[in-house]
């Protein structure tokens, strides 16, 4: 059957764009870094969007940033031994926003070894620098702003990850110019699941160590267990267990939480 024009140009597009996507993925990390870096209208809409359809408030005043932190819909961030807050007049963000960037911290010092830096986070609209979007989402809490590193290593693990996480869904980044920095817009729904399944990870992380540690050295002989030493033995490496993986998680919320 002889196909139409339209549909012909419709299906050579097609396939042009699949082996586009193909060749974006051989390309050196610089230079996919440079492509998606650039930031769009269309992904400050989203932005907007997600925003709108969560029914965020956007705080216009200072005041309005203060009622929205007495609410609980926004929370502090403070300094850690991971963040570092710099210039900061607002310390607030969404509660979800807060957890990731303790999960980003914490990642990006044991990479580097260095403290993250924020430079924004919540930003009233009537506190808006004049190149600022009229759909910027500073006022509901979604953003940060981070400080572009000098050292070149640092610079591309944090380009590299906050790349990755974009094509997860779970934020949208922009390398602004005018000041220099990385604008970060979080998308919740998305967040949450990436946060869960990395606890989920650090969860069989614990357990596969756990049963690493409890494993018997084969070369000793011993006699046959009786049921009872069977039981018993169950019955204390399960109590073990429930400590240990109680004491590590307590110790990695510990670690990923910002406190107020």
């Amino acid at each position: 059957m002889t196909q139409s024009a339209p549909t012909v140009v419709r299906r050579v597009a097609a396939r042009l764009a699949l082996a586009l996507s193909a060749l974006c993925a051989l390309l050196p990390a610089s230079a996919e870094a440079a492509a998606g870096l650039g930031g769009s209208r269309a992904s400050m809409v989203r932005q907007h969007d997600a925003a709108i359809a969560h029914d965020f408030a956007f705080a216009s005043t200072a005041e309005q940033v203060r009622r929205l932190a007495d609410s609980g819909e926004v929370v502090r961030l403070t300094d850690t031994e991971e963040l570092a807050l710099v210039g900061v007049s607002y310390p607030y963000a969404l509660p979800v926003v807060r957890a990731l960037l303790a999960r980003l911290a914490e990642d990006y010092r044991e990479a580097i070894g260095s403290r993250l830096v924020v430079t924004s986070l919540v930003r009233p609209t009537s506190l808006q620098p004049a190149n600022a979007s009229a759909l910027s989402v500073h006022p509901a809490g979604m953003a940060i702003d981070f400080r572009v590193p000098t050292k070149a290593s640092a610079r591309r693990w944090l380009e590299g990850t906050l790349l990755s996480l974009e094509r997860e869904g779970v934020l949208d980044v922009t390398r602004e110019r005018r000041p220099p920095h990385f604008h970060v817009a979080v998308f919740p729904d998305a967040a949450r699941v990436y946060l869960a399944r990395r606890d989920s990870a650090d969860a069989a992380a614990v357990l596969v160590a756990l049963s690493e540690m409890v494993t018997p050295a084969p070369t000793v002989q011993r006699a046959p267990a009786t049921e009872d030493d069977r039981g018993s033995a169950a019955a204390l490496l399960a109590f073990g267990g429930v400590l240990a993986v109680g004491g590590v998680g307590a110790g990695l919320a510990r670690r990923r939480s910002i406190s107020a």
